[in-house]
């Protein structure tokens, strides 16, 4: 069984905004980040402003009196002045400090932390914080300036680093290697994420805005290109503290494990680099297709296109997955999704509502192995969601489906840092699918068809915990033992000066209901959420 701590503090929402810190020196003005490995290595990472020889230091204290690596590197506009490292020979379970120097002009970096896992044999309590999705649009990024002050063990910052396709400050959208490049210097000029990147060592991965929006990168379509998919791969492995894991012909793998000693092990996955094109076609954009709103309303050709084998994954990294979850001796063993597994409904296609039959393999593979303490981190979503169980739902609405061990499998989803939230995002499509502006605040009309679909969700999945409305990161405490502990953390978007702490969610009260911010459902506007949905469809098939 999953055990939850219950003496572990609980779930919060921050109301707040900060003032920025204070600006890099401009020879590194997009200051330094580290990636963590294992046990004995790690990745640190420095941007110049132009071709540099710097002076890389690691350092045992934040003085730089214990100095462990003095070596040098340059930067050259080849890999767009950027510089990482793979530092080796490291001691497990220890604090290091390192920081560049450009031997020119004397100038140091700004100077950056990252503490070792544990040797794999040791256990070793952990603290970490999660979340993804930081559209600079959107910029600055309060949110994480809450995040540094949560002295985590690694910050897993996954999916959405960027925005490739969206239009931000005096970018337009990415096509080009360049056009790519610039977007992570942009993002990096933020101060919250440069500090929460100095602060501790980071785990990164990539979803779809890496590159362009629900983009199949196994099977892509003819709008996004073979190469502009590469450019924007190589734009990520420069400027992420991520190690190119040298495989030959797979050159941009980002699928890895990483072990925190017995207590943990991460199975971070990329779920677009290797999968088949999704179903939306086959369905032809249908919005609604298992009738969430009236049954009557469910699409039965498009329910069983979406249930086709589809892989989201590929062969390769699904057999590494189940190999080693059956293999790991970790006490809990966390996988790490750029998509979520929870069943959401309308809109299925590029969730792993889409890819069913895979979702269903990995689900029928723990349970059939009897492999407990098996976690789901993902972001993606815009919405902060405690999921219990992702198989609850399966048990009681798919009985073909083998669970009959009876693993449970929750799933918490954090997010956003800053883009809009899953409230704003359903209340401004569902405007434009009636041919309207609307937004949060401004349609009580939409808003209450949105908490009914919401209540919906809730109750369909079980959930114990979703909130729709706020920049927001979760924090995860794993005991030596396996006890996990978690809490959200997040700002109002609209946030002002003034903060404000709410209580929503207590992990003491875990196994009880706790509704999540919607309304009841009430018949018209069923009715008229029916009527949207369906005629919105009706323009995309005629499309």
């Amino acid at each position: 069984m999953n055990h939850i701590d219950r003496s572990i503090p609980g779930w919060f929402l921050l109301f707040s905004v900060v003032a920025f810190a204070p600006a890099w020196g401009a020879t590194f003005p997009y200051g330094v980040s580290s990636g963590v490995i294992a046990h004995d290595r790690a990745v640190v990472w420095t941007q110049t402003g132009d071709a540099a020889t710097l002076t890389a230091q690691v350092s045992a204290d934040a003085t730089f009196d214990e100095i462990v690596l003095e070596t040098s590197v340059g930067t050259t506009p080849g890999r767009d002045y950027t510089a990482k490292l793979i530092v080796t020979g490291l001691s497990a379970s220890t604090d290091y400090h390192y920081r560049f120097t450009d031997v020119v002009d004397g100038s140091i970096s700004p100077t950056g932390r990252f503490r070792t896992p544990p040797a794999p044999h040791e256990s070793e309590p952990l603290r970490f914080v999660f979340s993804g999705d930081s559209n600079y649009r959107r910029a600055p990024f309060h949110v994480l300036d809450f995040a540094v002050d949560e002295e985590a063990g690694f910050f897993l910052w996954f999916g959405d680093t960027i925005y490739g396709d969206a239009p931000a400050g005096e970018l337009g959208v990415a096509r080009t290697l360049d056009d790519y490049r610039a977007k992570y210097r942009q993002i990096r000029v933020d101060s919250a994420l440069r500090r929460m990147l100095a602060s501790t060592g980071a785990v990164v991965g990539w979803d779809d805005h890496e590159v362009a929006n629900d983009y199949d990168g196994g099977d892509p379509d003819g709008a996004i290109s073979r190469e502009r998919i590469d450019a924007a791969y190589r734009a990520f492995f420069e400027h992420m503290p991520i190690a190119e894991e040298g495989i030959a012909d797979d050159p941009y793998r980002t699928y890895r494990r990483i072990r925190w000693g017995r207590t943990a092990e991460f199975f971070v996955l990329d779920g677009r680099q290797y999968r088949d094109r999704d179903a939306e076609d086959l369905c032809g954009g249908n919005v609604d297709p298992f009738g969430v709103v009236f049954g009557f309303f469910a699409d039965p050709a498009c329910i069983e296109a979406l249930r086709e084998p589809r892989t989201m994954l590929g062969p390769e990294q699904l057999a590494w997955l189940k190999t080693g979850l059956a293999a790991s001796d970790a006490a809990v063993k966390f996988i790490v999704s750029d998509l979520p597994f929870t069943f959401f409904g309308p809109v299925p296609y590029d969730r792993w509502d889409g890819y069913d039959a895979e979702r269903r393999e990995i689900l029928e593979f723990i349970d059939a192995q009897r492999i407990e303490d098996v976690w789901i981190l993902t972001t993606d979503l815009h919405v902060n969601v405690y999921n219990p169980d992702v198989n609850s739902v399966l048990r009681r609405h798919r009985p073909e489906i083998d669970l009959d061990n009876g693993i449970e499998v929750p799933e918490v989803i954090a997010g956003p840092i800053a883009t809009s939230t899953f409230a704003q995002a359903a209340i401004r499509e569902a405007g434009a699918m009636l041919g309207i502006e609307a937004s949060l605040g401004t349609s009580p009309l939409l808003e209450g068809l949105f908490n009914d679909v919401v209540l919906w969700i809730e109750r369909m999945n079980e959930l114990a915990f979703i909130e729709t409305n706020r920049y927001g990161y979760a924090v995860v405490e794993v005991s030596a033992d396996g006890k996990v502990g978690l809490a959200f953390r997040g700002i109002d978007p609209q946030a002002s000066d003034v903060v404000t702490i709410a209580t929503l969610f207590d992990t003491r009260a875990i196994d009880e209901r706790v509704p999540g911010l919607c309304g009841a459902v009430g018949l018209l506007p069923l009715i008229f959420t029916a009527l949207m949905l369906g005629a919105w469809s009706e323009c995309r098939r005629r499309r």
